[in-house]
């Protein structure tokens, strides 16, 4: 180190930013963000250069402005960590189908540049050219928003995926590994859909099963009923589970003590055995990555913890 760096080591170091400043930033980055997801479909779909009747490019601001006002409002209800209950989760309910339908749009209002150009090009001009390109990015976002809701509430589809082990033991040949993931139990009440969900992983007829994160958005107390039927999921050998970013707002280690009541192994950087004769096979798993940022005491993914004490010539699934 120089004499320079000795004597002037503050003009290397960046000053945290206050808590005042974050309580500007972070708001106008919010707001701004906002703006533009709902500006670009008001341009796209009211404005432009379609010549709509007043009436409707005045219900179509209006329905901008209170898009752009309720967006960030609902979003902030129904996620603030303080808060639980009933009028939270709908709150989110009204904030998550804004947030997606407003996202859609803004793709789908990005992506009609392309029509409007085409439009151009072939030489049909405004008003039919723009009312063209609004009617299409309408039909669009909402035949996709509709889509994206079936999608999302439909049984999972399974996907067959061979994985092979360096070192695995012939009695472990063939073994059936079910991988669940994702279900966020949440404000929008999943419950049929988790009884689905237990009804197609049981077909499977697992050997282990695991839910690999993000099993809910919420406390156990508020998602207990949709969460309930992974106590009925089966599997000969093992159930195990571990946490992703999801469970780090707030409930992580709530989550992993209710599935050890629900009869799965929380592998909490941790692992376990199976033997089959004198072959065996480490299931071991650790911590989302995001769990060492999260302030919860004592998490943080541990390759090293997860595995202590095993044999280093064990087959290990991870």
């Amino acid at each position: 180190m120089t004499d320079r760096q000795t004597q002037q080591p503050e003009q290397s170091v960046a000053p945290n930013r206050s808590p005042r400043a974050r309580r500007i930033v972070v708001p106008t980055i919010v707001l701004v963000v906002c703006a533009a997801l709902v500006a670009l479909p008001t341009w796209t779909v009211v404005l432009a250069g379609a010549q709509w009747p007043l009436a409707a490019q005045l219900v179509g601001s209006a329905v901008a402005v209170a898009a752009f006002v309720a967006l960030p409002a609902a979003m902030y209800l129904g996620h603030r960590p303080s808060a639980e209950g009933a009028s939270k989760d709908a709150w989110a309910r009204v904030g998550d189908v804004l947030l997606g339908s407003v996202w859609i749009a803004f793709v789908w209002s990005a992506l009609s540049l392309l029509l409007r150009l085409g439009l151009w090009v072939a030489g049909v001009d405004d008003p039919l050219r723009s009312r063209i390109v609004s009617v299409t990015t309408v039909v669009v976002v909402v035949v996709l928003a509709l889509w994206g809701h079936y999608e999302a509430m439909r049984t999972p589809r399974v996907r067959h995926t061979t994985v092979r082990i360096d070192r695995l033991g012939a009695r472990f040949d063939g073994l059936r590994v079910v991988l669940v993931t994702d279900t966020h139990f949440g404000p929008l009440d999943r419950t049929t859909w988790s009884h689905r969900l237990t009804d197609a992983v049981n077909a499977l007829e697992p050997d282990v099963l695991a839910h690999v994160g993000d099993i809910a958005d919420g406390s156990v107390d508020r998602r207990r009923a949709q969460a309930a039927p992974l106590e009925s999921m089966l599997a000969s050998a093992a159930r195990v589970y571990v946490t992703g970013n999801h469970e780090y707002f707030g409930e992580a280690q709530e989550w992993l003590d209710h599935m050890e009541n629900l009869g799965w192994n929380s592998l909490h950087n941790r692992h376990v055995v199976l033997h089959r004769g004198e072959d065996a096979l480490i299931i071991a798993g650790v911590d989302d990555a995001t769990a060492a940022g999260s302030g919860a005491p004592g998490h943080g993914a541990d390759l090293a913890r997860a595995l202590a004490g095993t044999d280093p010539s064990m087959p290990v699934l991870l």
